[in-house]
């Protein structure tokens, strides 16, 4: 399978933040990449110790905090796949059957988070997927991410923010486009 790289944007809710967070997407013959890289000249985001995890835990409320997700539907589905990940090496991944349903969320085992590596402002972490058949259609992305400052403010960042507050379920934002491949 080639590999695609997409490296994009995540634009703040808020405007004129001192922080900025971009992604990129790296698919692979069995699943996906994702990148996170967070810049904070400043040092005002709140940043646990660098980490690499070799047996990551599942945890649920990962958004709570620094965050990044992924949200991945099939073109012209309403179900979706969620997942999260924090910088100290916590995930978890939901499959939405529509709209923030079922709630409480249910967990995908679809998605199987390999490894996960912090390092002072670049997030990496690396999926397989169950059924490899996912791997060929086609998708709506959107990459997020939820950003704590020192003095406990959040910031949500999106590569679309379709609502009028900010909402990284609502489907109309899930804006990256894959072809035949994520």
């Amino acid at each position: 399978m080639n590999e695609k790289k997409d490296v994009c944007i995540l634009h703040p809710f808020e405007s004129e933040l001192p922080f900025s967070v971009t992604g990129q997407l790296l698919v692979l013959d069995k699943g996906l990449e994702a990148a996170f890289f967070l810049k904070d000249p400043t040092n005002r985001v709140k940043k646990p110790k660098p980490v690499a995890s070799p047996s990551p835990e599942r945890a649920n409320d990962l958004w709570k905090t620094t965050c990044f997700e992924l949200f991945l539907s099939q073109a012209g589905s309403s179900d979706y796949y969620e997942i999260n990940l924090s910088p100290d090496g916590k995930w978890n991944a939901y499959y939405f059957k529509s709209y923030r349903t079922p709630q409480p969320p249910a967990e995908s085992t679809e998605i199987s988070l390999q490894k996960i590596r912090w390092s002072e402002d670049t997030l990496r972490a690396t999926f397989d997927f169950k059924n490899k058949n996912l791997l060929n259609l086609q998708w709506d992305c959107s990459m997020t991410a939820v950003i704590e400052t020192n003095s406990n403010q959040k910031f949500y960042f999106a590569t679309s923010h379709e609502g009028e507050k900010p909402d990284f379920h609502l489907r109309k934002s899930f804006k990256l486009k894959r072809g035949s491949t994520l």
